[in-house]
């Protein structure tokens, strides 16, 4: 493929290439000039990248792996999410509610629990508490913040609740929590809170094709041995006062953060 700066009608000096049907692979992209007395030191190019079209003048269009949601667990800026939602990412992001981007960086990871710690340089701020005591019942009512479907549902956050609808994950898994709490893609690693504002978990996935809300929440005590063996201080409390639905949220609101993975 040749292109020249007449790309689509565009006569400011901006190329492009467009590809109806890209295959799978590796692109070698060669930029050059018309001679070389065209070229000088002060000569930049700018590389956009863009799976959804042209770039427009806002800026481009980036491509991303995956999408999905964490939530700060220490005042020293580190934050617990799903391994699947950064895996084979080059760079990480995460996003406040109504905030801007920040890079993060990837910490650890562990496959078999499907959980990764990220950490920002920006350290306090608002974190979570997990349940100390007592243990998770069959029927207790929990409460999911996250950031689903990103660029589609509302940026600043989606709110759901349910029940502890089972007390393993597939094939007895104990390492999991089945609730029916409502999620979607872009859900993984919302914290899962009990109404008294406690983590008891972090959702990681979801039964397709199920009838009814079939979903998983990696168990806070697996999260808690995760946090220890990465030297992470966390807090842990007592469930005891019962608070509205809408208060949960809105604690959640303040550390829970949307997660973006680039190529």
């Amino acid at each position: 493929y040749m292109c020249n700066d007449d790309h689509v009608g565009n006569s400011q000096g901006n190329p492009g290439i467009m590809f109806e049907d890209p295959n799978f692979g590796v692109y070698e992209v060669w930029v050059g000039l018309y001679s070389l007395g065209d070229w000088s030191e002060s000569n930049t190019a700018t590389l956009y990248i863009s799976e959804t079209g042209i770039a427009d003048d806002a800026g481009p269009a980036v491509s991303t792996i995956s999408t999905g949601t964490g939530f700060f667990v220490s005042s020293s800026g580190h934050l617990l999410t799903n391994q699947h939602v950064v895996d084979s990412c080059s760079s990480v992001t995460i996003r406040r509610a109504g905030g801007e981007e920040t890079p993060a960086r990837l910490i650890s990871a562990n496959e078999d629990s499907d959980l990764a710690l990220l950490k920002i340089d920006d350290a306090g701020g608002a974190h979570a508490t997990f349940r100390a005591t007592p243990s998770i019942s069959l029927g207790d009512e929990v409460v999911v913040f996250g950031f689903p479907r990103s660029g589609e549902i509302s940026s600043g956050g989606n709110l759901t609740s349910g029940l502890v609808s089972g007390l393993s994950g597939l094939h007895d898994d104990l390492r999991f929590l089945q609730f029916s709490a409502a999620v979607q893609d872009g859900s993984s690693g919302s914290p899962l809170l009990d109404r008294s504002g406690n983590v008891i978990g972090v959702a990681t996935a979801v039964l397709a094709d199920a009838a009814q809300n079939v979903n998983y929440a990696v168990r806070s005590a697996i999260a808690e041995v995760f946090l220890d063996v990465n030297n992470v201080s966390y807090r842990a409390n007592r469930s005891d006062e019962m608070l509205s639905v809408a208060d949960v949220g809105k604690f959640a609101r303040d550390y829970t953060v949307a997660v973006t993975c680039y190529p």
